[in-house]
């Protein structure tokens, strides 16, 4: 049974989308980019992953501002707003301590808020993520991919996805590309790399 998305209000009136499932100690999964976690459980390997984590766990899952089912047509993607938006969801599910988990360009997002809340997040639990985009690659292999996600949205998508995905799962890869493109705007995602480059 999929979880029942709900909606929650950050501060500046932005909605943002999560969804709960499960049961046991509380897991939050910050959105990984810009991706749209209704859709991404619909990719198997995807799914099953999930259904591996979320054993004896209950997990928390939202959509970043201006991605997915939450408000698209948003200006603000400060680290600012996006802690805004994990605190609304937080408060939303009324939890008190929690493991939260962050992978890809939302590691920044999790390493302030549990800097921010330590008594909150009882552990942190980072994937494959950096503190900067330019710890990841530098500016100089950064900035064209960024120009990309402006210019050609649907290159971009699969870009990202062929990155970690093309040689071991082509077909998954091109799965995750078309949830990656229908999940938001090629500038969103331009915006949010060009905030944690800096």
């Amino acid at each position: 049974m999929e979880p029942r998305i709900q909606y929650t209000q950050a501060d500046d009136g932005v909605s943002i989308a999560y969804a709960v499932s499960g049961e046991g100690q509380p897991l939050v999964m910050c959105p990984a980019g810009t991706e749209q976690f209704s859709l991404w459980q619909q990719i198997q390997p995807v799914d099953d992953y999930l259904a591996r984590l979320g054993k004896n766990r209950l997990i928390v899952r939202y959509d970043g501002r201006g991605t997915g089912l939450s408000t698209r047509e948003v200006q603000d993607f400060s680290l600012e707003a996006r802690l805004g938006d994990l605190e609304a969801v937080v408060q939303a599910v009324r939890l008190k301590r929690f493991t939260l988990y962050a992978d890809s360009i939302s590691g920044v997002t999790a390493i302030a808020y549990a800097t921010r809340f330590p008594r909150k997040v009882s552990h942190l639990v980072l994937y494959g993520t950096f503190s900067r985009a330019t710890d990841a690659m530098p500016l100089e292999r950064l900035t064209p991919l960024i120009e990309l996600c402006r210019s050609d949205w649907a290159l971009a998508s699969q870009t990202f996805a062929d990155m970690s995905l093309r040689e071991q799962q082509p077909e998954v890869a091109l799965q995750i590309s078309e949830a990656i493109r229908d999940a938001c705007t090629g500038e969103v995602r331009a915006d949010l790399m060009e905030r944690g480059s800096r």
